[in-house]
């Protein structure tokens, strides 16, 4: 199970357009909800830095979060 899907299941209400990523990073919008799954679950959560885009929205991102999608969709493209 990937890390997205795991926040998913554990925060049902949250949609796609609370992900997003580039290349193997994932990125998280920082719900309070979402950084208490952090804290919790997360044992890489150190590592995570954030970000303000340009809605001004706070986003969490999680260095090779999305790694086992990217090594897929890369093959894939090959």
């Amino acid at each position: 199970m990937t890390l997205k899907q795991q926040i998913q299941n554990a925060i049902p209400e949250l949609n796609n357009d609370n992900f997003g990523g580039h290349a193997s990073d994932l990125y998280i919008r920082a719900r309070p909800i979402v950084l208490q799954w952090f804290f919790k679950n997360y044992k890489f959560f150190k590592q995570c830095t954030t970000f303000t885009d340009y809605n001004n929205d706070l986003w969490i991102e999680v260095p090779f979060g999305r790694f086992d999608e990217y090594l897929e969709e890369r093959i894939r493209s090959k």
